[in-house]
């Protein structure tokens, strides 16, 4: 189980950090990943192709991508893209990670 926390943007030149931070975390074994998306203000389109390339790196591989404090204004964005129905949405890490 991994855990990476997201802050402000994602989208600009640092969200290939973020795609890099996941493949580390699978390479180490981590087959379960939560996202932490408290700090998260705003994402743009190559934002969640990022997503949607992490997801696809772990399904692919039958590991599981999990978001964890998805602030309300993410929460529409996600259910237009179909990101909120793929990957499992949780209240807090804690309840995440959980089984």
């Amino acid at each position: 189980r991994g855990v990476t926390l997201l802050t402000k943007q994602l989208g600009g030149p640092d969200g290939a950090q973020l795609y890099e931070t996941l493949q580390a975390l699978h390479e180490q074994g981590h087959g379960r990943i939560v996202i932490d998306l408290r700090g998260l203000t705003r994402i743009n389109p190559r934002g969640l192709g990022l997503f949607i390339a992490g997801l696809a790196l772990l399904r692919n591989s039958g590991g599981e991508l999990r978001f964890a404090n998805l602030p309300d204004a993410m929460h529409s964005l996600l259910v237009i893209t179909g990101l909120r129905a793929a990957v499992p949405c949780f209240d807090s890490v804690e309840a995440a990670l959980a089984d």
